[in-house]
């Protein structure tokens, strides 16, 4: 039940960034729409940029830590891109001005976090440091990356990306990812 609770007002989040800017969605006005008491936010939540901070992992770093144990990369560096594209209104304005910063700071820290916590947890007595350095600077490059496609509109293919990520894994992370066909990259 608490884990739905959470949820219900991510989703709810998620809808209200569909009509208007993250800036001025209120924690008032959200929990009156999911008839929840305010306490209920505080209770999952520490302010708005925590639920930011917990969308970005709902949408989509859950679930790509989920298909990194059993796809490839390749396939959940695309479901990433396609979770940007179904909520392209919340990250434009998480990339606008005013949230720019917050945005690219969580962004970041959850990547990182996300492709550190598999490394440990697969790889556990095989990852030194400088795996884990080489895994902190694939996912600022990436999210560099990540963040101009957004900001221009999201004009290039999301499987030339991809490919494009592919190619530059650094080559120290790359036996700690496989492909479609089972290889490492």
């Amino acid at each position: 039940m608490a884990n739905a609770t959470k949820q219900q007002i991510i989703d709810t989040f998620l809808d209200l960034t569909l009509k208007q800017s993250v800036d001025k969605i209120s924690i008032s006005k959200l929990m009156q729409i999911t008839q929840l008491q305010r306490e209920a936010f505080y209770y999952y939540f520490d302010d708005k940029y925590s639920l930011v901070e917990e969308t970005l992992r709902s949408l989509l770093f859950n679930s790509y830590v989920k298909m990194l144990k059993s796809e490839s990369l390749d396939e959940a560096n695309q479901a990433v891109m396609n979770g940007i594209i179904n909520h392209k209104n919340f990250y434009q304005d998480l990339l606008s001005g005013q949230n720019e910063y917050m945005f690219k700071k969580i962004y970041c820290q959850v990547s990182v976090d996300v492709i550190t916590d598999y490394l440990k947890q697969h790889y556990a007595n095989d990852i030194s440091d400088s795996v884990l350095f080489a895994a902190r600077f694939y996912a600022y490059a990436v999210n560099t990356i990540i963040y101009d496609w957004i900001e221009t509109g999201m004009q290039e293919p999301v499987d030339k990306l991809v490919a494009h990520f592919r190619t530059s894994i650094p080559e120290i992370l790359a036996p700690y990812f496989y492909t479609k066909e089972g290889q490492t990259i």
